[in-house]
């Protein structure tokens, strides 16, 4: 089942808000993170997050968070939503398809991009 942006969206920051995303590592992390939902859609929001911002210092923050053992996955995913928090009380915020996401929401969609290629 192909899902729509918007149901992607909303899929993937419901799994990064309630901590559901797994604890994986390297190329085995993007086929985890990307079961159920739709990679074409998720990575589209990425590249246009990455043309809008390439060198976000964030990405590699989140890269590491994402990449997090599986011990460390609670302290990954509260410092993930944290973020996220953080950037909406302080405007970090960008428009991608129409969609007013935080900046580290940008960044995990740009590495599901990243995966897609």
């Amino acid at each position: 089942m192909t899902l729509t942006r918007r149901e992607t969206l909303q899929l993937l920051l419901a799994a990064v808000a309630s901590g559901a995303m797994p604890a994986a590592t390297g190329a085995g992390a993007c086929v985890e993170w990307a079961d159920g939902v739709d990679v074409n859609a998720a990575g589209a929001l990425g590249r246009e997050y990455l043309k809008l911002y390439p060198l976000d210092p964030a990405l590699k923050e989140v890269l590491a968070l994402l990449r997090a053992p599986t011990a460390a996955l609670d302290d990954a995913l509260r410092r993930l939503g944290e973020m996220i928090h953080y950037d909406y009380v302080a405007g970090r915020t960008v428009n991608l398809s129409g969609w007013f996401v935080s900046r580290t929401e940008g960044c995990i969609f740009a590495r599901i991009a990243m995966c897609a290629r």
